[in-house]
């Protein structure tokens, strides 16, 4: 997989940052929609420093990302009368990659923006606080 992670473009791993934070705040599942929308409130808050991406370029990004494995499609859940697959923007996928790989492929990528290292550190650090939170509450329960 390293091989992988190395020869993503900028584009690619703004997807997979967009698709973990998600992740962290929808319980492990997103879409192709749901990491473009990520995305589109970074180049909100970011405008300049952060380069627009044409839709039909993202999808293509998000398609090779899951035929190098590094997303993969989400169990389907439900069913039922009239239930079909979903289009490939809409159906949950999963990140297979781990935070440090991702970490590690932004640090040999050259090309790849202090922005986007940035923003999936802000991520990290929003983890962990919220984590702490968590455990602030349990405890002050407790007392």
């Amino acid at each position: 997989r390293k091989v992988h992670m190395a020869g993503l473009s900028v584009l690619q791993l703004f997807l997979l940052v967009a698709f973990k934070r998600v992740e962290g705040r929808a319980g492990g599942v997103a879409n192709f929609e749901s990491a473009m929308a990520e995305y589109a409130s970074l180049q909100l808050t970011h405008g300049a420093a952060c380069a627009p991406y044409a839709r039909a370029a993202a999808l293509r990004a998000y398609e090779a990302l899951h035929a190098a494995e590094l997303l993969g499609w989400a169990p389907m859940h439900g069913g039922g009368r009239g239930a079909g697959r979903p289009l490939r923007e809409y159906r949950a996928a999963q990140l297979l990659v781990a935070e440090e790989e991702l970490r590690e492929a932004m640090r040999v990528n050259k090309r790849a923006p202090a922005l986007l290292r940035q923003w999936l550190e802000r991520e990290a650090v929003a983890v962990a606080q919220g984590a702490g939170d968590e455990a602030d509450r349990a405890g002050s329960s407790r007392a």
